[in-house]
């Protein structure tokens, strides 16, 4: 069984310091706030990018490749949670990220939906050949 430290009095201030902070951005956000130029000039960022949940806690984050990251350089990331995303930022509880395009595949996955055809909601087509499973991706007419 693994046993949990109690954390150092410096570590509760902490914690504190970035609930408040978050708190205080979040206000900000509620009454307008966008993120300005510089801000901006210095955020990196993140393409590629999906919308998950966060594996240690559970809250939303993002996942993508990160260009200009300060600490972390130009890789893969999972974000910290995710405050707030805008049309084209996204600001998480450690720093404001500029978006590029969303991970593809997740928003098709999404719009279809697992396992629906291509065809799902275009007029019926029979098959002219091929191993197709009626309903399956695969079932589309030869050309």
């Amino acid at each position: 069984m693994m046993r949990v430290r109690t954390l150092t009095p410096g570590e509760l201030a902490e914690i504190e310091r970035l609930r408040a902070a978050a708190r205080a951005t979040l206000a900000q956000i509620r009454a307008g706030w966008v993120p300005g130029e510089a801000a901006l000039a210095e955020a990196p960022f993140l393409d590629e990018w999906d919308e998950r949940t966060h594996p240690q806690d559970g809250k939303p984050c993002l996942t993508g490749n990160v260009y200009g990251h300060p600490r972390l350089g130009d890789r893969w990331i999972c974000t910290s949670p995710l405050l707030h995303r805008g049309e084209s930022w996204a600001l998480t509880s450690n720093r404001l990220y500029i978006l590029g395009k969303p991970r593809l595949d997740r928003v098709i996955a999404g719009r279809r939906g697992r396992g629906r055809s291509l065809l799902d909601g275009s007029p019926s087509v029979p098959p002219t050949g091929g191993p197709g499973i009626p309903g399956a991706d695969d079932d589309l007419p030869e050309p």
